[in-house]
């Protein structure tokens, strides 16, 4: 039988949307999981994401702001927050702004309220051309 954490990371992995989990106490929000939903999308495996800065290394100019925004919002709002970006495929390094993506992050809080990590769900808002 699995542990709760071995668990919880294969249903994320199943999932068909694409998801990441960020640190939440370390500067940058870098990657800790992404599942394979989220390598397609974006078109870079998850050992070349994990550990880099999530605003950087998913979104095109502006990514590090915009996750800073989301992350204040959801610090007053106590809920998910949503916003559109476009999307930075870190493979090939360049942006492709027809890609737009609906971007929701949330906090996971441990049981005193505190913030373990952050969940952060990609969908593109239209296809690729």
């Amino acid at each position: 039988m699995l542990s709760d954490s071995a668990l919880n990371r294969a249903a994320l992995s199943a999932c068909g949307f694409a998801i990441a989990l960020l640190d939440a106490h370390r500067p940058g929000m870098p990657l800790t999981f992404a599942n394979p939903a989220l390598e397609q999308l974006c078109g870079t495996r998850a050992d070349q994401l994990l550990g880099r800065q999530a605003g950087s290394a998913l979104f095109a100019a502006g990514g590090t702001e915009l996750l800073a925004e989301l992350e204040e919002r959801v610090r007053a709002e106590h809920g998910p927050v949503r916003a559109r970006a476009p999307l930075y495929p870190a493979a090939d390094g360049e942006p492709q702004v027809s890609r737009e993506v609906d971007v929701a992050l949330n906090a996971v809080r441990d049981v005193r309220g505190a913030i373990s990590c952050w969940v952060l769900a990609l969908h593109e808002t239209r296809p690729a051309d």
